[in-house]
């Protein structure tokens, strides 16, 4: 042993001249993964600025809310072409401000054209004004000791394929006996958010977004694995089986082995009985045409979101309650209905108001983290699948026979006269040379 330690010893003094000489050299290996991590952070840095969002007011003429609700699903089914990056979503807010009711668009500035071209080719008449966000004109660290927040995020209760309600629903029962349907005769659920929007400060800001984009592959996959694990049942075949983890493979291998070893003896086949046929109810067969009907639709990865920006002294717990209630009216129990996205845990909701109540600075933390996300547009943690045709059902132009103060329209505009247009001579030169 003590013949070694010199050779030990000789060894370090060469290590330790080698890494006094090239220590550098083993730096890149050590800060590898944080400048992995730090170049995927640029790397969505620059994609946001890259990410330029141009923001669109739709302002609509009478003639183009007597239009049927089925132009504005044309055009959500249209834009089901046009591709975004992952990141990126097109989003149709509705919003109460100025104690009037307007329309905007939200997207990426490489697509508005293309979007533009398609809402024109249903609503020709329609007048899209650029400008500015409407989150601007207030502060940007809300809340705080001028201004309070509320926003909530909204999701589907039971699975995606389900819809909710949609706008031929509302029409009037004699409506859908003579097959012609008339939405100025029929009830319009933005009557409630447009009677809400009349009750308001001048200085308030009421919004309901609704935030889409194209799936991506991994969605794409679960959609369609979900519809048909639903939808196949109920017409009689047979649902596709979840892909099984690979972990599973040789514990299937092992059971499938022993069941051919073990004796018919032992476990003798049972005899199976005769199953009559079973008969769907008047529900089921209605909620298969539903859930056909979607599969078959333009469909979406959604988020949905209210928010509501007004003074502290002039808050009202009123707005909250009526915009959430305007949301209820698309809920049915036999197909589907909007929930909060919130934690399901039994005791947070205890811990929420002891928080609340101790730790104010945490709450208002999480209110400003919620008003970044809203003025951003991002996307919730959780999306769900929406049609066209429920899409246009909550982003529509009122019907006529809800127009009140707070609606704002354009008039007609006056095209200007065709060319070659024939004219009459003046009467009286003709009279004076007879």
């Amino acid at each position: 042993m003590d013949q070694l330690l010199p050779i030990f010893n000789t060894l370090w003094v060469i290590i330790v001249r080698i890494l006094n000489e090239f220590w550098w050299i083993l730096l890149p290996v050590v800060l590898f993964n944080i400048f992995v991590e730090l170049y995927k952070s640029y790397a969505k840095e620059l994609k946001k600025k890259e990410f330029k969002p141009v923001y669109f007011e739709l302002k609509f003429s009478e003639e183009a809310s007597m239009k049927p609700l089925q132009f504005m699903e044309l055009f959500f089914s249209n834009i089901k072409n046009i591709k975004l990056a992952d990141d990126q979503n097109i989003s149709f807010e509705i919003v109460g401000i100025d104690n009037q009711l307007k329309y905007f668009i939200r997207l990426p500035e490489k697509i508005k054209d293309l979007v533009t071209i398609t809402l024109h080719a249903q609503y020709p008449d329609i007048n899209l004004i650029p400008g500015e966000d409407y989150f601007l004109r207030v502060s940007p660290n809300i809340p705080n000791n001028e201004y309070s927040f509320w926003a909530k995020e909204f999701k589907y209760k039971k699975a995606n394929p389900f819809p909710i309600l949609t706008y031929d629903n509302f029409y009037n029962n004699k409506d859908k006996m003579r097959k012609t349907i008339s939405e100025a005769s029929s009830y319009d659920p933005l009557s409630v958010i447009i009677e809400l929007f009349n009750s308001m400060k001048r200085e308030d800001i009421v919004c309901l977004q609704i935030m889409i984009r194209n799936f991506n592959d991994e969605e794409k996959a679960a959609w369609e694995l979900e519809s048909k694990t639903l939808y196949n049942p109920l017409v009689g075949k047979e649902a596709p089986k979840k892909p099984a983890p690979a972990s599973s493979a040789f514990s299937k291998t092992l059971t499938e082995f022993f069941n051919g070893v073990i004796p018919l003896i032992v476990y003798p086949p049972e005899v199976k009985k005769e199953e009559k046929p079973k008969t769907s109810t008047e529900i089921e067969k209605e909620a298969v045409k539903l859930i056909e009907n979607k599969i078959n639709n333009s469909n979406y990865v959604t988020n949905l979101r209210l928010s509501y920006v007004s003074t502290k002294k002039d808050f009202n717990d009123f707005i909250p309650s009526t915009f959430e209630m305007f949301i209820k009216q698309y809920n049915t129990s036999f197909a589907n209905s909007f929930e909060e996205i919130k934690d399901p845990r039994k005791w947070y909701k205890n811990w929420v108001k002891l928080r609340d109540k101790f730790f104010p600075q945490i709450s208002n933390r999480l209110t400003h983290l919620m008003f970044e996300k809203t003025v951003g547009r991002k996307k919730a943690e959780k999306g769900f699948v929406m049609s066209a045709k429920e899409l246009t059902s909550l982003f529509h132009f009122p019907f006529q026979n809800v127009y009140i103060s707070s609606v704002v329209m354009e008039k007609n505009k006056k095209g200007a006269p065709p060319p070659n247009l024939p004219f009459i001579q003046n009467v009286e030169e003709e009279e004076t040379d007879i």
